[in-house]
């Protein structure tokens, strides 16, 4: 497995760990009917430091194990692949965004709004990271 594809593996691995624990919270919250209020968005602040910090380490620890295939930049075939993921992410991105567009106008709180546009946010890099991994191996 090359450099970039183990980066892409990490990224996804935090990704779904973090967000998914941070999501997992949310679904709960709503389950038992209890939207917080605007201050429960405090909550994000340490999943984004959370996300940010463990990426950066296990990059770093990743880049220090094979620091010539970590200054390695990507290949023309690499690039089209993170190029069409990209695209197809950001049609995912959009579709998902004027979903939540559509339940605003039928009245979601602003909790849900808020979430459901980081959710769409999220799995859609999931999205981006599974369509790379899986375009590399084939």
């Amino acid at each position: 497995m090359s450099f970039h594809e183990k980066t892409r593996l990490l990224s996804l691995a935090v990704t779904l760990l973090v967000w998914g624990f941070y999501f997992a919270g949310v679904a709960t919250d709503l389950r038992q009917g209890t939207v917080p209020d605007m201050w429960a968005f405090w909550k994000l602040m340490p999943v984004f430091l959370a996300s940010a910090v463990i990426a950066a380490v296990s990059a770093t620890a990743l880049a220090l194990r094979t620091p010539k295939e970590a200054e390695a930049c990507l290949d023309e075939r690499e690039r089209h692949i993170s190029n069409q993921a990209g695209a197809i992410a950001y049609t995912l991105l959009s579709v998902g965004i004027v979903l939540v567009i559509g339940g605003s106008f039928a009245g979601w709180s602003m909790f849900v709004i808020i979430n459901a546009l980081l959710f769409a946010f999220v799995l859609t890099e999931c999205i981006r990271y599974a369509i790379e991994l899986w375009k590399l191996r084939h």
